[in-house]
C-alpha cells in the first residue's frame, strides 16, 4: 500500500523501474505502475506492467485498462484480442462478461460487421439485460434477421414494462415488423398512464401521432406537454407540426410565445427563434441555414438529432427537398442510443424517398420478418 501510494502520489521516474523489479509478483503495484506510466505517456512501459497485472490478477479492471491502452494507440485488433482473452480466461462474474461482449458487439457494428458482432450481441442478450436485448436486436437487424430482432425488442418491452416506443420506432426505421401492433401497444401504454404520463411520454405521443398522419392528436399531446413543461422544446415541436398541418392559429400562437422565450436550454431557445423567424415571415420565409448550422455545431448527441430532424421537416414542408435531405443524412452515424427525435428522422427519410437502413450503412442480405 505504501509503494502504491508513492507511485500514485509521489511519482519519481528514477525509481519506477526499481519499484517494478522489486515487486514483480504484487498485482496492485504492477497496476499502479501501469496506470502511472500511461498517465505520463510511457505507453510501452504501461503495457508491460498491465500485462503483468493480468497474469497475476486476471480481472476486468486490468484487462479493460490494457485494452483501452491498445485502443488509444489505434491498435483496435489488440483491443479486441485483449477483451477476448478476458472472456476466455476468466469466470463470468455478475454482468462483467456481458458488458465486455456488448462493447465488442458495438465495435463490430460500428464498422458494419454484423456477422462478427452477432455472437457477442447474442451473448449479451442472453443475460436478459435491457441493453443486451437492444444490442441483440441491432445486430440481427443488421443481418436482415428482422423477426429475431423484433422478438428481442418485444421481450425487452415486456420484461421491463417499458414503453413500446422503441419497438414502434424500429418498425418505422426498418419498414418491417408488426407496425400496427406496435402503434396500438404504444397508444394503449400511453392511455393507461393517465395523469401519471410523463413529459417524455407526451413528446413520444406527439411525434408518433405526427408520423401516423394524425396532426390534431399530435398537437393535443404537445399542447398538454407545453402546459406541464412550458419551454422551447415543447414549443418548437408544436410550431413545426402546426406549420406542416396548416393549423395557422396554433402555429402563430407558438411563434409569438417563442419570440418572448427566456427560460430553458439556451441552444434550444436560439434554435426555436430561428425557426420562428422563418415561419413567422409567411410562406416565402427563408430559414437561415448558416445560423442553424452554427447552433447545431454547439450541441451534441440527442440535441443535434432533434434540431436536424425539425429543420428537415420544416424544409420538406416548404419544398426544399435537397436541403431537407442534407439535414436528414447528417443524423445518421452521429449518435447511438435512444433519442425521441430518431422517429421523426426515420419518417422524414421515408417521406424523402430514402431508406433509413441504407442511410445508417446497414444493407441486410436476408429479408426475414413480416413486411
Amino acid at each position: 500500500a505504501i509503494v502504491c501510494a508513492d507511485i500514485l502520489n509521489h511519482w519519481d521516474i528514477t525509481k519506477a523501474r526499481q519499484w517494478e523489479n522489486a515487486h514483480p509478483d504484487y498485482p496492485s503495484i504492477q497496476l499502479a505502475l501501469g496506470m502511472k506510466y500511461k498517465e505520463v505517456g510511457l505507453i510501452l512501459d504501461s503495457m508491460r506492467c498491465l500485462k503483468q497485472y493480468t497474469k497475476l490478477s486476471p480481472d476486468m479492471k486490468g484487462y479493460e485498462a490494457l485494452a483501452e491502452l491498445y485502443r488509444s494507440q489505434g491498435q483496435d485488433e489488440q483491443w479486441v484480442a485483449t477483451l477476448q482473452e478476458f472472456l476466455d480466461k476468466t469466470e463470468a462474474v455478475s454482468l462483467e462478461h456481458a458488458q465486455v461482449q456488448y462493447q465488442i458487439a458495438n465495435y463490430y457494428m460500428d464498422k458494419g460487421k454484423y456477422k462478427e458482432a452477432a455472437p457477442f450481441a447474442d451473448a449479451a442478450a442472453e443475460t436478459g439485460a435491457a441493453w443486451g436485448l437492444s444490442c441483440g436486436a441491432q445486430a440481427h437487424t443488421g443481418l436482415g434477421e428482422f423477426a429475431r430482432a423484433e422478438q428481442l425488442l418485444v421481450e425487452e418491452m415486456e420484461h421491463y414494462s417499458t414503453s413500446p416506443y422503441n419497438w414502434y420506432a424500429w418498425c418505422v426505421e426498418t419498414g418491417r415488423g408488426h407496425r400496427d401492433a406496435a402503434r396500438s401497444a404504444l397508444a394503449k401504454y400511453l392511455r393507461e398512464k393517465g395523469d401519471t404520463i410523463s413529459q417524455e411520454d407526451l413528446l413520444q405521443s406527439g411525434i408518433a401521432d405526427w408520423v401516423e398522419g394524425k396532426p390534431a392528436d399530435g398537437i393535443a399531446a404537445l399542447q398538454k406537454r407545453m402546459a406541464r413543461a412550458p419551454g422551447p422544446l415543447s414549443l418548437v415541436h408544436l410550431m413545426v407540426l402546426a406549420d406542416e398541418a396548416g393549423e395557422a392559429p396554433t402555429r402563430d400562437a407558438a411563434v409569438k410565445q417563442i419570440a418572448g422565450l427566456h427560460d430553458g436550454d439556451p441552444n434550444t431557445i436560439v434554435f426555436a427563434k430561428e425557426l420562428a423567424r422563418a415561419i413567422g415571415a409567411g410562406p416565402d420565409g427563408k430559414l437561415d441555414l448558416a445560423a442553424v448550422d452554427a447552433i447545431i455545431s454547439k450541441t451534441s448527441g440527442a440535441d443535434q438529432i432533434e434540431f436536424r430532424a425539425l429543420t428537415a421537416r420544416y424544409l420538406l414542408n416548404h419544398k426544399q427537398k435537397d436541403s431537407a435531405t442534407r439535414y436528414v443524412k447528417a443524423c445518421y452515424g452521429t449518435f447511438r442510443g435512444y433519442c425521441v427525435g430518431n422517429l421523426l428522422v426515420y419518417q422524414t427519410s421515408r417521406d424523402l424517398g430514402l431508406d433509413p437502413l441504407k442511410l445508417a450503412g446497414i444493407a441486410p442480405e436476408a429479408s426475414e420478418g413480416t413486411p
